[in-house]
């Protein structure tokens, strides 16, 4: 039984606005300028395979340097996609149901701190989250784990009673590595055969219809009455 539900935020609560391979040739390139390599040596990775790869790439005393030189590039870009990040259909009425319902939930993004802060609070969502983990909080970011066992620790819900709602591959990754359920939300941040290749729990076409398999099915159980009746 779902007791607790996560969420990603870009591509899932708001829509998919960083400018991806831009943001991703750059901090390449800035990866490389730290590590004295060329940008070749982070070929095929994404957002978070770039950082992940240059932290453990460097010696212990080169891991500041790549800290400070990469995470103003994250943060820019994170501020720039929130300028045009608006709240995917129904992505409100989701949360205030869940609310309703007394179901915990957390947000557990890549996005930084400060551009979650600032957008959660513009898009009228803030106070609607048990916890907010955010790439800062967590030594690697999704598609590692730790997010989501930091939140569901914050939640006090286990793995096997949580579902994590994205729209990626890495939200994917996540999930299966913590050991929970995931549903994805088709049109984000990874292809929509890329997502059915991977076979998540659950494949949503529009975010609202968690409202279906979740909700619905825990005002049953709320209401006393038995899964299928109405």
């Amino acid at each position: 039984m779902i007791r607790c539900v996560l969420f990603d935020l870009e591509g899932t609560l708001v829509d998919f606005q960083w400018k991806l391979e831009e943001a991703e040739a750059e901090l390449r390139r800035a990866a490389a300028g730290v590590l004295g390599c060329g940008p070749e040596r982070f070929a095929g990775l994404n957002y978070a395979g770039i950082w992940k790869a240059a932290m453990e790439a460097g010696a212990p005393g080169l891991r500041a340097r790549v800290e400070q030189t990469l995470e103003p590039i994250y943060d820019r870009y994170d501020l720039d996609a929130a300028t045009r990040w608006t709240l995917q259909p129904g992505a409100s009425s989701v949360l205030t149901r869940l609310q309703a319902l007394g179901v915990p939930t957390g947000l557990v993004t890549n996005v930084g701190r400060r551009s979650v802060a600032h957008i959660v609070t513009r898009l009228g969502i803030d106070g609607r989250f048990g916890v907010v983990v955010t790439r800062n909080d967590v030594p690697r970011m999704k598609p590692a784990p730790e997010g989501i066992h930091k939140a569901l620790a914050a939640l006090g819900a286990t793995a096997a009673e949580a579902l994590m709602v994205g729209d990626s591959l890495s939200d994917i990754g996540a999930a299966r590595a913590a050991g929970c359920r995931v549903a994805i939300v088709l049109g984000g941040e990874s292809t929509e055969a890329a997502i059915r290749a991977a076979r998540p729990d659950l494949v949503l076409t529009d975010l609202r219809e968690v409202v279906g398999s979740l909700c619905e099915p825990l005002e049953r159980r709320k209401a006393g009455r038995p899964e299928g009746q109405s």
